[in-house]
């Protein structure tokens, strides 16, 4: 068996040095800005293939985390579950935001993946939400997540280990011919997943860095159009969180999680029972139950 230890000594090193600021940059925050006590808000985006995922995912959130609204961007005007009264869908099929004319499935992309970068615009009346990926499970309570003071972050994401930089060879621009185009290079840089973010709409829409990632999307774009230029015009002012809030096989550390990112069930054998148990549950039991102790709540 390989020595990880000595086969990959600089990786590890920035890794190592990366959670030490990670540390530094925790504790400078918490002294600056006070915890943030507004609304606890989640946002979904999903095409039709992804539903049930999202009604596994809201199964994990209504039964671990108190939260007091949901908003779920889906293709229709209704997904085929029931929802608790604090969830809204939102029909993003006739958006203009993001062209119909770009291939986007060309480049493995989703208006429904996409999504999160206009949030600051789509949900105006709000200051800060939390998007989730349609296949996450929520272990834990999420409220201390939510009260992290953001102060003029953009946005709070997880660092991918295993990864450190935005591709520079294949960023393409749309047109007939799919031009390619070559992007800014981030190697050696902390590169965040972008399936689970906090994210302050207040200061993305303030700065207007909200409409420059949706113009990079639109005009440059990549594999991973979102992650990619998330990385790259918001690297600066995105703070790192502990994996805690987006364990996966990519960001990984070893701990116990409060959200986990499903990126294939096969990967995932030590949850399957847990898997099993929530797809088992009718989501519609759940929301009786925590609408209930809403009711008791405010009774």
């Amino acid at each position: 068996m390989s020595d990880i230890n000595k086969e990959y000594p600089e990786l590890l090193q920035r890794i190592s040095s990366l959670k030490e600021k990670i540390n530094k940059l925790e504790e400078i925050v918490g002294r600056q800005y006070p915890k943030y006590d507004g609304e606890k808000i989640v946002v979904y985006s999903a095409n039709r293939i992804e539903y049930k995922d999202i009604e596994r995912s809201l199964k994990t959130l209504i039964t671990n985390s108190p939260v007091d609204k949901v908003y779920i961007f889906a293709e229709d005007d209704e997904v085929p579950f029931q929802l608790p009264s604090f969830a809204e869908v939102v029909n993003y099929s006739n958006q203009k935001i993001f062209p119909s004319y770009i291939p986007w499935k060309e480049v493995g992309a989703s208006i429904s993946g996409l999504i999160k970068l206009a949030l600051h615009s789509l949900l105006s009346q709000h200051k800060r939400v939390l998007y989730l990926k349609p296949a996450t499970l929520i272990l834990g309570d999420l409220s201390e997540l939510f009260t992290l003071p953001m102060g003029d972050w953009y946005l709070f994401g997880a660092v991918e280990e295993n990864r450190h930089y935005v591709e520079a060879n294949d960023v393409r621009k749309p047109s007939n011919k799919l031009s390619l185009y070559k992007a800014p290079s981030l190697k050696k840089e902390p590169y965040y997943n972008c399936e689970v973010l906090l994210m302050n709409l207040e200061e993305l829409r303030n700065s207007g860095v909200g409409n420059a990632l949706i113009e990079r999307a639109n005009n440059y774009y990549t594999f991973r159009p979102d992650s990619t230029a998330i990385n790259i015009l918001s690297k600066d002012r995105v703070f790192p969180v502990s994996s805690v809030y987006n364990w996966s096989y990519n960001t990984c550390e070893d701990h116990y999680p409060k959200i986990v990112q499903l990126l294939d069930p096969e990967d995932h054998s030590e949850l399957a029972g847990v898997i099993k148990l929530y797809d088992m549950i009718p989501l519609s039991e759940i929301v009786t139950w925590r609408e209930g102790d809403r009711d008791d709540a405010n009774s």
